[in-house]
């Protein structure tokens, strides 16, 4: 279980799923379902192919993840223009 972060997206583990990769351009939109402590919420991260990517790892707090995705896809988009 854990992450790597690389210059153009995320590898991620978690236990008992498979790999997966997360490109930064591919992201559409970021929300988090609220459970209590923020280690226990669950972050959907929305592809722009309609895939949703669904993190739920206790070992890490979801809003910081959210906002560091924001911020480096708001980043992307203003390099583009």
């Amino acid at each position: 279980e854990g992450f790597l972060f690389a210059t153009e997206g995320i590898y991620f583990k978690e236990s008992f799923n498979e790999a997966n990769y997360i490109s930064f351009k591919e992201i559409d939109f970021i929300s988090i379902i609220d459970n209590g402590k923020d280690c226990n919420s669950i972050l959907h991260i929305m592809m722009k192919n309609n895939k949703i990517i669904t993190i739920t790892s206790t070992i890490l707090n979801k809003t910081p993840l959210k906002k560091f995705l924001q911020q480096v896809i708001e980043i992307l988009s203003n390099n583009t223009k």
